[in-house]
């Protein structure tokens, strides 16, 4: 038996384990839980309408006749099986889900297994893996395609409710028998679709091994892809577990204060994880894709950023309903929506429907998924109905300037922003552009960049805006009542910013020569927004410091400590709220960052280059061009431009299929003196141009974002692609190699904006066309093995080459607030410092049931 025949089979005993958990929940139930299960919402509506009660109430019958039938059944069906009670059938349910993690984990590492061996019988190695990657990449292959991904996806989720399963061992597992149905249900979609469906089935075969894998798409050959996706799927996946548990805890009646630790423990940990994966991609889009920027609205990048947004809305409710005992009706909204949306992300990559530069391709999946989605959905929805009196607020709103109003007015805005990308990402699929020109008349339109700020923009300056003043406002209290105390100085503080910094961001930033940059008409509205983001952001940063200020004081005062010895308590014995302010700071920098983008300028240079006598067999192409452009604070002179090889760790040079043709282009930024076109030694160009930096300059390099003397160097990889039952390079009907271009950018960063540049088109001017450099190569490296009459005749004398230009802003601040919001989260996370309240109850609990035997009783 095979490792493919292997996973196959661990998949199907998978589901089994899976069905035989949920049909043990069910069996399990108490009848008041299978009464909430049955229950409709029509009926009960009906009888509300005619004022039906008791025994008359339609849907009071309905209930009835259902569960006379279920009754009888259950009890057959424990009697035919031995099961004592259903307690048992509930133990024997949750023992099933701990079987099925040790399930998914073993078909995860056959699936890593067959990735590591190079098995050229596994269809998803083949397409998406290559016996030349490093091993590092092959492990990223297990989540680059479809069906890795979605297997990565099932394993996620069997761990964590193997996880919350053990976590709730003592206090909650005879109060929510419902969570172990829930769960199972959820996993059962993904490994029925593992499972039923041919393009989701990670362990297919061909019926003969094939040559060669295809290797692993160019754009994901970045280090942020060993640990973006896994990172952004923690956060997405792990959601079910508080959405689970929420919902068991409404549907079953039993919603105690206790569960708020579990809420607030899960959230925390599935909110940090999505945005930390959401940051990453955007590093990985600004250091891979070539086009300047680390957001385009893209319908992927929008799925993970709806739940999100839902999730930071939730979080702050919980804060909410744990202090005034309000806002449990939008707490169930919002988990719930949370998780729905965390699977509309997935269907939306793997459906097809929308496509984006990360999308995989079209799949069966996609009718399936999207119709549990919404049957889901409506379905856990009605429960906001059903659980109305349950779910109302021990005390009611009373000021809308206080604490809470404005957490309130957070929620808001979180759904209006939900609700806004969830439009622009469907606008393809839905006539909404709709016009009265003699009648009215829709059309299909994409929504471009320029809609979702024109939109989004105004929304999140209030965000930021009622993030710096939610902290200073006081519960129950308005803030007129508390102004004097708390905000007077952080408000004084934003205006001078924003007098100051409106007075003068003309000295820092270019100005665009009437260029328009703004998605509001005026260049000038997007400079104003810009303007409010800074004066936004120090009224923040103030009242954060603020906040410290006091709160050191005060330990310093009752406890004699140090200021450094206070400082660090404060944070540690209060993370949530001290933690909860330097995530807020991230944020911060994060807008501030993204303000810059008001300055974003663009363009294109174009240099002449001659081609330059090489040693006889050197492996490359040499241009040289010496042209200066002069681009307001910086001037650019171009250097060498190579044509070259490149192989990754294990690729064979004699093989054309392992090798990637790169074009290679060097440059110096503000060029402080003149450098020989050819080593005044007489050794090699190329490794004179490639001449490794200093490592001073290296470390400021790393740590500043440029090098002393201002070398810059931007490639475009032309990466094979392989015909996996030949090993061979895929040709068109002229004989041409196929290949796939990427873009290696480069970055001279500072904080005040970052100029990035990427290699673009390459023109023969005497022939007037854009030569097929690649191919060229391709032919001159293997077919006239490097022959110096070949190199004269091929390659043209002298070409023009493009250089595309980006200067960003503030980018620099996006990567300060990422790397703040990474440590701040962590520090939030971890278990040390101030004893979790979670763990304060569990201790309860543990002593309270210590030496009770588990039996029927407790359910």
């Amino acid at each position: 038996m095979n490792l493919n025949e292997l996973g196959a089979i661990t998949l199907v005993l998978s589901g089994a384990t899976i069905i035989f958990s949920i049909i043990m929940a069910t069996v399990g139930l108490p009848l008041r839980s299978v009464r909430n299960l049955i229950r409709s919402m029509v009926l009960e509506v009906i009888d509300l309408r005619m004022g039906n009660t008791g025994r008359r109430a339609i849907s009071v019958r309905y209930y009835r006749f259902l569960l006379s039938i279920w009754v009888p059944l259950r009890r057959f069906f424990l009697s035919l099986t031995g099961i004592r009670n259903g307690g048992l059938a509930l133990e024997l349910s949750r023992q099933s889900l701990y079987v099925n993690t040790g399930l998914a984990s073993l078909a995860m590492l056959l699936l890593v297994s067959a990735l590591m061996l190079n098995d050229m019988t596994n269809q998803y190695v083949v397409m998406h893996s290559s016996s030349t990657l490093s091993i590092f990449y092959r492990m990223t292959s297990a989540w680059a395609g479809a069906s890795g991904s979605l297997l990565f996806w099932y394993f996620l989720l069997t761990l964590f409710t193997a996880i919350i399963l053990y976590q709730t061992r003592f206090r909650l597992y005879n109060r929510l028998p419902l969570l172990f149905l829930i769960l199972g249900v959820l996993q059962l979609l993904f490994i029925m679709l593992l499972v039923f469906f041919d393009d989701a089935q990670p362990f297919r075969t061909f019926a003969m091994p094939m040559t060669s894998g295809r290797g692993l798409n160019p754009l994901l050959l970045h280090w942020a892809m060993i640990i973006h996706p896994p990172i952004l799927y923690v956060g997405y996946v792990s959601f079910a577990i508080p959405f689970a548990v929420f919902a068991a805890a409404v549907m079953s009646g039993n919603m105690k204060d206790d569960l708020l630790a579990i809420f607030r423990r899960w959230g925390l940990f599935s909110w940090f994880f999505l945005g930390f994966g959401i940051l990453l991609g955007s590093k990985w889009a600004y250091e891979e894709l070539g086009w300047g920027g680390y957001w385009a609205w893209d319908p992927v990048e929008n799925a993970s950023l709806m739940p999100f947004l839902l999730a930071t809305a939730f979080l702050h409710s919980l804060i909410v309903q744990h202090h005034r005992g309000m806002l449990r009706f939008w707490n169930l909204f919002l988990i719930t929506s949370t998780y729905h949306f965390c699977l509309l992300g997935t269907w939306i990559t793997r459906s097809g429907v929308l496509q984006g530069p990360h999308s995989f391709a079209e799949s069966a999946i996609g009718p399936p998924m999207i119709i549990f989605i919404g049957a889901s959905y409506v379905y856990f929805l009605r429960f906001l109905f059903f659980k109305r009196k349950v779910l109302r607020p021990d005390d009611q709103l009373q000021s809308v300037t206080s604490k809470e109003g404005s957490m309130l007015l957070n929620n808001f805005l979180m759904l209006i922003s939900v609700v806004i990308i969830l439009v622009g990402v469907f606008s393809p699929l839905v006539p909404l552009d709709c016009s009265f020109n003699g009648g009215l008349q829709c059309f299909k339109a994409e929504w471009k960049p320029t809609t979702y700020n024109k939109l989004m923009v105004p929304i999140g300056l209030i965000v930021l805006f009622l993030m710096g003043a939610s902290p200073l406002l006081a519960w129950r209290k308005s803030a007129d009542v508390i102004y004097a105390r708390t905000l007077r100085i952080p408000l004084l503080a934003g205006i001078a910013a924003t007098i100051l910094y409106g007075s003068l961001y003309g000295l820092f930033f270019t100005s665009f020569d009437g260029e328009n940059n703004s998605p509001w008409g005026p260049q000038i509205l997007a400079e104003i927004f810009s303007v409010l983001t800074v004066g936004c952001g120090v009224f923040l940063i103030v009242g954060i410091m603020q906040e410290y200020h006091r709160g050191i004081k005060s330990r310093r005062a009752r406890l004699g400590e140090s200021f450094g010895r206070a400082f660090v308590q404060l944070l540690l014995l209060n993370k949530r709220r001290y933690g909860g302010y330097l995530i807020h700071l991230s944020v911060v920098f994060l807008f501030i960052g993204y303000s810059g983008g008001a300055f974003k300028t663009t363009g294109r240079l174009q240099f002449h280059y001659y081609r330059m006598d090489v040693p006889e067999g050197a492996p490359y192409v040499y241009y040289y061009s010496g042209d200066k452009a002069y681009l307001d604070n910086y001037i650019i002179e171009a250097r060498e431009l190579f044509l070259r090889p490149h192989f990754e760790p294990h690729g064979n040079p004699e093989n054309p299929g392992d090798m990637t043709v790169s074009q290679e282009a060097h440059y110096r930024i503000n060029p402080r003196d003149l450098l020989p076109v050819y080593p005044s030694d007489g050794s090699d160009p190329f490794a004179f141009a490639n001449k490794p930096a200093p490592l001073g300059d290296r470390l400021i390099k790393f740590t500043s974002g440029f090098i002393p003397d201002g070398r810059m160097t931007t490639e475009r990889r032309f990466y094979p692609q392989i015909y996996p039952y030949t090993g061979e390079v895929q040709k068109d009907q002229n004989g041409i190699s196929a290949r796939m271009a990427t873009s290696e950018p480069d970055m001279k960063s500072s904080w005040s904006e970052d100029l990035y540049i990427q290699l673009g088109a390459i023109y023969d001017p005497m022939r007037n066309r854009n030569p097929d450099l690649a191919a060229m190569y391709e032919f001159y490296l293997y077919e006239l093995k490097r022959d110096p009459r070949g190199y004269e005749m091929l390659f043209p004398p002298s070409i023009v080459a493009d250089l595309e230009y980006w200067v960003n802003p503030l980018v620099k601040f996006i990567w300060l607030g990422t790397t703040l919001f990474f440590f701040a989260g962590l520090l939030i996370l971890l278990p040390f410092g101030e004893k979790r309240e979670e763990d304060v109850i569990e201790e309860a609990a543990e002593k309270a049931t210590a030496g009770k035997p588990v039996t029927g009783e407790r359910y």
